[in-house]
């Protein structure tokens, strides 16, 4: 059966991550990336001009996949502002977590790309980080989060340690389970680590 241009492309991206995770982003080859795809060199430009155009793909389908998520979380009126929190992390367990190569990529090349803002995905990103700050915002105003830490730093604290943990994970799988990582994730949020701290 041939396989359809849809199929192919996400096929050539499913390797990039896999290289890229591999060997990194400036050390990874269009030649080891259409071999651990099975396609030609030729295909591969077909799809993509270069590594950094993969690259760019890949991270906007998954800025886009969240933003367009914690979206739909903000818009429900069922829920309250704690279980929009455990969506949110839910979401970005649920983007990457089954995905360890991913997880290595995104915790070794995204806040490089991100502060050269030379991205094809910062619009989604940004989007992402915008709304979570709204959402941390509403979390403020509930008086449920401290209104003495700004929205903005309460943002990047969670979302590093985040990152870190899902990497970490994909490091130790057998170690970590997602859904421990995940639980303890969302009591650290709600819980803090200090007992009765002043």
């Amino acid at each position: 059966m041939k396989k359809t241009k849809c199929n192919k492309q996400k096929d050539i991206l499913n390797a990039a991550v896999k290289v890229f995770a591999q060997y990194g982003f400036h050390k990874s080859k269009m030649a080891k990336i259409a071999e651990v795809a099975g396609v030609s060199a030729g295909t591969l430009y077909n799809y993509f001009s270069d590594k950094d155009h993969m690259f760019n793909r890949i991270f906007e389908e998954f800025c886009l996949e969240t933003s367009q998520g914690i979206n739909l979380l903000m818009t429900r009126d069922d829920m309250i502002f704690l279980e929009k929190l455990d969506g949110v992390v839910d979401l970005i367990f649920d983007v990457l977590g089954p995905y360890p190569d991913l997880i290595k990529v995104f915790a070794n090349e995204f806040e490089p790309l991100l502060r050269t803002g030379d991205v094809s995905f910062m619009d989604d990103y940004n989007r992402f980080r915008e709304i979570f700050i709204n959402l941390i915002e509403q979390g403020r105003r509930e008086k449920i989060i401290n209104g003495n830490i700004p929205a903005f730093i309460a943002f990047q604290f969670l979302m590093g340690g985040v990152k870190r943990i899902i990497y970490t994970m994909a490091l130790e799988p057998e170690k970590y389970s997602l859904n421990f990582m995940r639980q303890n994730v969302k009591l650290m949020i709600k819980k803090g680590i200090v007992l009765n701290g002043e």
